[in-house]
């Protein structure tokens, strides 16, 4: 999409939105004038809880932009106060894990070039089965990433989150690491996140959630409902709803082009979703309280069981939501 017809579709919305946050979806630096659409996004927002000093970003564009530098000094001047990069492990790793060849390269080049323009850095690293062995090695990288530039650079150590896609069934399966394989980084672990490591298995979490009165351990995101559309609209100009929790794929409300806004905005208003178990419901039917794989939030082990649920009413795929 042009930034042109980008600025079409903002101008449409922020017309009826009452509160309107727009961002880019995905991965924004993959298209050729990220930076036009990131100002056009802050033009047209009036959500006064919006923040614009923190890209997300895998390196892609930058560290493949024809002037690197001049396009990440104007992405500074906009406001834009530092980058943040997720890994998966070192270079085999977090190469085979995001299938893209170079993915892992292109991070420590956009780091590079980060410190060229004083821009800082964050770094998300994210565990797994077969690279808990090489979080010291990351933990060095990341921070000697920002030894030369005065400004330290920010790191995290988690474990992905549940999202409900293609891969989610073999994630779940083969890497998400099991409390015996936290067990070399606990001490390092239990530091960072605050509490014993036995707290955020799938055991102690689903003896959490059956009793969904206490509320010491948060097990659920907090929802704002369908009063907040979350909506996409890609290229072709077709408009999706995207689930809150990510429990399934995009639903497909029409096209801006064809059908026009207002067609587009009824079928949000009369798609009804699926009502949802409640948590403590979902926690008797799939929780296994013998189960030692790891979230780091209860949100995670949440959204799998109404995917879950979601697959037993035929309703996994997106198409059957409509």
């Amino acid at each position: 999409m042009s930034a042109a017809d980008a600025r079409s579709v903002l101008e449409q919305f922020r017309s009826v939105a009452d509160t309107f946050s727009p961002f880019v979806y995905h991965e924004v630096t993959a298209h050729p004038d990220f930076v036009t659409l990131l100002e056009q996004c802050r033009e047209f927002s009036n959500d006064p809880e919006a923040t614009w000093d923190t890209l997300a970003t895998n390196g892609y564009g930058v560290a493949r932009a024809a002037e690197p530098e001049g396009m990440l000094r104007r992405l500074r001047d906009f406001g834009m106060d530092r980058l943040s990069f997720t890994l998966h492990g070192l270079e085999l790793h977090h190469d085979w894990f995001v299938c893209r060849r170079g993915a892992y390269e292109d991070i420590w080049e956009a780091a590079r070039l980060c410190d060229q323009v004083g821009l800082a850095k964050y770094f998300n690293i994210f565990l797994d089965r077969r690279n808990v062995a090489n979080l010291g090695p990351l933990l060095e990288q990341t921070g000697a990433a920002g030894a030369n530039t005065g400004r330290e650079a920010g790191v995290s150590v988690s474990v992905p989150a549940f999202v409900a896609n293609h891969r989610s069934h073999i994630y779940e399966e083969t890497l998400r690491p099991r409390l015996s394989d936290l067990e070399p980084v606990r001490h390092h672990l239990e530091e960072r996140w605050g509490g014993l490591l036995e707290q955020y298995t799938e055991a102690f979490l689903t003896a959490r959630m059956l009793d969904s009165c206490d509320t010491s351990h948060p097990t659920e995101k907090s929802s704002p409902g369908r009063e907040v559309a979350r909506l996409v609209v890609d290229g072709a100009f077709d408009v999706y709803e995207k689930p809150w929790l990510f429990e399934h794929g995009l639903v497909k409300l029409g096209n801006l082009k064809t059908d026009g806004l207002s067609a587009v905005l009824d079928r949000y208003a009369a798609r009804k979703p699926p009502s949802y178990p409640d948590v403590a419901d979902l926690a008797r039917r799939y929780g296994d309280p013998e189960s030692t794989l790891v979230h780091r939030r209860a949100a995670s082990l949440h959204t799998k069981w109404i995917a879950r649920w979601l697959a037993e009413q035929g309703l996994s795929d997106s198409a059957g939501l409509h």
